[in-house]
């Protein structure tokens, strides 16, 4: 019985040794490189950048992000507030509210306060 159990952890041993082995070819010349890995990127893992209404402005008030960047606005100021561009609106934001925006589309938005429209921004995608 003892014999048996010593043969037995002997061969658990030599089994990944012998994969080892076996596989020790050297690379062939002509070996294909291997492909590009591709990036994927979760919505999760994208940044998120911050942009804050506060002495009634937007500050920034001018920012340039990358592609796929989400812009989160905040109104720390006690007057209500909105984030209005070409193609987004916010809807009424009281103070400590937040609102966000994925910008997946080069160029550039220009953005306004629908209520106070001398406060003004730009969003600078690249």
């Amino acid at each position: 019985m003892r014999k048996n159990f010593l043969i037995l952890i002997v061969l658990l041993t030599l089994i990944p040794i012998s994969g080892c082995l076996l596989n020790s070819e050297k690379p062939s010349s002509t070996a294909q490189p291997s492909p590009t890995p591709t990036l994927s990127i979760s919505k999760e893992t994208l940044p998120t950048v911050y942009i804050e209404i506060k002495g009634s402005a937007f500050n920034p008030e001018k920012l340039t992000i990358a592609r796929g960047t989400t812009v989160q606005w905040t109104n720390s100021d006690s007057a209500t507030y909105n984030i209005t561009g070409k193609d987004f609106y916010s809807g009424e934001l009281e103070k400590g509210d937040s609102w966000s925006k994925q910008f997946n589309e080069t160029g550039n938005y220009s953005y306004y306060c629908s209520k106070h429209t001398y406060i003004k921004g730009e969003i600078v995608v690249k």
